[in-house]
Formats: structure tokens, sequence, C-alpha cells
């Protein structure tokens, strides 16, 4: 996770090697690595079992070819036996490659559509056109902790609790505004734009009887 206050918009990843460790994107990033370097570990493994039938099986064509030169018949039947058990195992192991390929495959598509997705989102960020949601969703890609609604909406009710209190404190509720107003300035988000955001998050009066609103998503 990486902690909001810590976070540059302008010096965000560009790139997959520069992503935070543990974070969504990278964990996708990874994944899709991961699929790759295990297809290629299952092909090795049958690239390496053919080799191994290629030596078994020349050992048996050199002993049916000049017995004389056996000096232990067990090591002959012994590669006989390879043989026959590389032969029973790879056809099925053969047969799983198109598995494997698709598998990749998956998840090269997945990752792709993940990262344009950020990539897009990204020019928003950069711009400070994005919307808080579209922030939030930076956020969770990268591990941001708290996201930034998260952020406001803790610092919106601080200022509250502290107006109720007995004997309120203004410096503390200016200090909690001041860190609104910093945080909205960085994100390139106006206060009559997060109004709007706050009074669409505000739970609404209903009358009684009335069929309960959900209010609608930033």
């Amino acid at each position: 996770m990486v902690a909001i206050e810590n976070v540059n918009l302008d010096d965000l990843p560009t790139t997959p090697d520069a992503l935070p460790v543990g974070c969504r994107l990278h964990a996708a990033h990874k994944a899709m690595l991961a699929a790759g370097d295990a297809r290629l570990a299952f092909a090795r493994n049958i690239d390496q079992q053919r080799v191994q039938r290629a030596d078994a099986q020349a050992i048996v064509d050199r002993a049916q070819r000049e017995p004389a030169s056996v000096e232990d018949w067990r090591l002959v039947a012994a590669a006989e036996a390879q043989v026959r058990a590389i032969d029973a195992w790879l056809p099925g192991q053969q047969a799983r490659l198109p598995e494997w390929d698709a598998r990749v495959d998956e998840e090269r598509r997945r990752w792709s559509g993940t990262w344009a997705s950020y990539a897009a989102l990204l020019q928003h960020v950069q711009s400070r056109t994005a919307t808080l949601q579209q922030y939030d969703e930076v956020g969770r890609l990268l591990g941001w902790e708290p996201l930034p609604t998260e952020r406001l909406a803790w610092l919106e009710r601080e200022i509250e609790d502290i107006r109720h209190q007995h004997r309120p404190v203004p410096q503390a509720i200016s200090d909690r505004e001041g860190e609104i107003d910093h945080m909205l300035g960085a994100l390139g988000i106006d206060r009559a734009t997060y109004q709007v955001h706050r009074n669409r998050q505000a739970p609404q009066p209903v009358a009684a009887g009335a069929p309960v609103a959900v209010a609608p998503g930033w």
C-alpha cells in the first residue's frame, strides 16, 4: 500500500516496471508474466523428455546392433522402460500445449485491457481533468491508502466532530479545511465540483413510507 500523502501525481508509473510492488496493477502484470514463464517451463520439460527418450533409444539401438558390446543388460532394460514410459507420457503432455497457449493469451489480453484502462485514467490525472471517482480507481490500481474520497470524507467527519465538541477549536477546523483545500488543489478539483460530490453522497431525508433512493456515484 502507498500512503496517499506520499503520492506524487506528477510521478505516477508510466511503465509496468515502475509499478509499486503488491498493488493490483503489479499483481496483474506479475500474473501475465508468470503464465508465460509457466508455459515455457512446461514446454521445456517436454523438450527435456524428448532428449532423454532419444538418449535412451540410442542405448537400445546400439545394444540391438552390437549385442557383444553390452556390458550390463540391465541398463538396456532400463533404457527400454524409459522409452516406453516417455512414449506413454509425451502425447498427453503435447496435447496440453494449446491449453497453455490459450491460458497465456487470456492473461495477456486481461493485462492489456487493465493497462489500457490505467493509461486512459493516467492521462486524466496528468492533465488534472480526472473526477474523484477516477482518482479513486487509479488509487485502487496503484494501492493508495486511503483513497482520495476516503481521505476527504475522513477530514469532513473530523470537522463535524470538532464543531460538535463542547468547546470547538477553530484552528483545528481551519487546519482540516486547509488540508481539504490543498488536496482538492492537487487533484485539480474546485470547491464547487467537490460540493456537488458531497451533496450526492450525503443521505437525503426520506418521507415516511417513501422508497429509499440510492445516491448516484461520482
